[in-house]
This record gives C-alpha cells, sequence and structure tokens, in this order.
C-alpha cells in the first residue's frame, strides 16, 4: 500500500498531526479488506453458536409424576375391584372350554393392570420424594424436562412411561373380554363391541409411538424397561433378600408357565395317545396350528 505522506496533498504533508491520522488509517486498511473479503465470502462467516438456556425443572417434574400417578391409581382401582365378577359362569357356559380361557384370560389382564397401574404409583410417590430432596444427591437444573429425567432419574421415567401404558392396554384388553361375555347371546354384537375395543386398544398405542414415548416407541421403552429392571436386581443382588426373591418368582412363573403350555401342546400333538410324538403328528399339528387358534380364539359356544 502506499505510504501515508503520498495520500496527502503536497501542501498538508508537512503538518504532524496528519501525518499520524494518515498513518493510523494505513494500519486500519489490512484490518478492513480482511472483513470486507469475509462478508463477501459465500459460505458461513463464523460458526453460530447456539446458547442453551438451563433453568430448574424439579416443580415440572414433581408435574409430571403427579400427572401420571392420579389417573393410575383410579385405573388400578378399577381393575381390581371388577377382576373376579366372571369367576361364577353361569349355567350355558359352566363346562366349555372355550369360555373358561376366556374367563381366565379375563382375571390375568385385570391382574396386569393392577399391577402394572399399581407400580406406577409407587414409583412417582418414590420420584416425587427424590426431587423434593434433590439436594442429597443430584441438580435440577436442565435444559427440558425429559432431560432432567434422563440424566437423573432414568429408571423411574422409563418404568412410570411403560407400566402405565402396559396397565392400560391390559385393561382395555380385559373390558374387550368382558364385552364379548356379557353379550355372548347376541353374537355379532358382541363381537363388534369386542373388535371395537380392540381398535381403541391399538388406536391409542399407535398415537403413544407417534407423538408421546420416546426411546422408539411402546417395543424400545419396553426393552428399556427390561434392562434398567435387570440392572436394579443384579446391582442390588447382595444387598438383601427382596432382589433374590425378585428373581427367583420371576423365573418360577416363566418356568411354569412354560410347562403348562408345552404340556398342553405336547397333549394336542399326540393324537393317538400313545404317550410319543412322531414325526407326523408333530407335521400335523404345526399345518392345524393357526386354523385352531382361530377357531379358539373366534368360536365361543
Amino acid at each position: 500500500p502506499p505510504s501515508a505522506s503520498a495520500l496527502l496533498p503536497r501542501r498538508w504533508s508537512q503538518t504532524p498531526s496528519l501525518r499520524a491520522g494518515a498513518a493510523v488509517c494505513m494500519r486500519l486498511i489490512p484490518a478492513l479488506q480482511t472483513a470486507a473479503s469475509i462478508a463477501r465470502s459465500p459460505g458461513p462467516s463464523m460458526l453460530a453458536v447456539e446458547a442453551v438456556v438451563v433453568r430448574d425443572c424439579g416443580l415440572a417434574c414433581v408435574a409430571f409424576f403427579s400427572n401420571m400417578r392420579v389417573p393410575a391409581a383410579l385405573i388400578a382401582a378399577a381393575a381390581v375391584k371388577d377382576a373376579f365378577v366372571m369367576q361364577s359362569p353361569a349355567e350355558d357356559i359352566k363346562k366349555s372350554a372355550s369360555w373358561t380361557v376366556l374367563r381366565n384370560a379375563y382375571l390375568l389382564l385385570q391382574m396386569v393392570a393392577f399391577t402394572s397401574e399399581l407400580s406406577v404409583v409407587v414409583i412417582s410417590t418414590s420420584a416425587i420424594a427424590q426431587l423434593q430432596l434433590a439436594s442429597l444427591g443430584f441438580s435440577l437444573s436442565a435444559a427440558s424436562v425429559p432431560e432432567l429425567l434422563i440424566r437423573e432419574l432414568e429408571y423411574e421415567y422409563v418404568g412410570v412411561r411403560c407400566d402405565f401404558l402396559s396397565g392400560i392396554l391390559a385393561f382395555i384388553l380385559a373390558s374387550a373380554l368382558r364385552v364379548r361375555f356379557a353379550l355372548r347371546k347376541a353374537k355379532r354384537v358382541s363381537w363388534v363391541g369386542m373388535w371395537l375395543m380392540f381398535y381403541c386398544a391399538t388406536s391409542m398405542l399407535t398415537y403413544s409411538n407417534s407423538y408421546v414415548i420416546s426411546y422408539g416407541g411402546f417395543t424400545g421403552l419396553l426393552r428399556r424397561r427390561v434392562v434398567l429392571q435387570s440392572q436394579l436386581l443384579s446391582g442390588r443382588i447382595l444387598a438383601g433378600p427382596a432382589s433374590i426373591l425378585s428373581v427367583v418368582a420371576l423365573a418360577y412363573a416363566v418356568f411354569v408357565g412354560f410347562g403348562i403350555v408345552a404340556a398342553r401342546m405336547l397333549e394336542v400333538a399326540d393324537s393317538d395317545g400313545d404317550g410319543f410324538i412322531s414325526a407326523q403328528e408333530l407335521m400335523r399339528y404345526c399345518l392345524t396350528l393357526p386354523r385352531r387358534v382361530a377357531r379358539r380364539l373366534t368360536d365361543f359356544r
């Protein structure tokens, strides 16, 4: 660039103050040229840093668990109240195997609904207590409520969401079976009522998977629930008998349930009753299983 004296007329170049001002301007020229080139460049001129606002989410988290606890308590009360209403069958269906299966399924679904919603009440109450005593363990500051819950109370958050939806689904399915049972003398009307209840359950699950549930939908939430529960039991296995009893009870229930199903399948597959299942009998059983299940689900006499 030219010198500072060259920028001034001859008669001004002899003034010291003017020469000093011109020198300052000359030193600013490279910076101004760099800024102009950056402004003209087609790409981003600088990285945009988004400021994350951190706030106290404690009250919002307490409200979340309170809102889950109240409807869960109502559903649990309704489920346990009506769980045994179908255990005294009428004379026209007392000896029917299909109606017996339906009544037993109704009772089991109502118990699943009751225990799931009761779990929501217990976990929510514990989570509220932890949030109110947060100074003992963790910070309530976060950018959002889900961030705080997943960071500090993931077991409680996942457990409440999963158990609440599981209990509602079980309660609706049990109600559908009760509609079929109560309207059994009007068979077509009972089928319409039952399938409408099934529609309500599947529609609610679709909505939850689309807008409500994180972790990739209900199945992902259920998988995360199993993982967190396994971590809880394995981490407390030496702390006391409660976790050991939980593992033993679950293993026994799964083992006995599998044994009942396997025994029933083998009994049906052994068509000639000789106590041995041949390859032909097993193939025949596998081929007719879908039709047998469909008949069992649709042909209540």
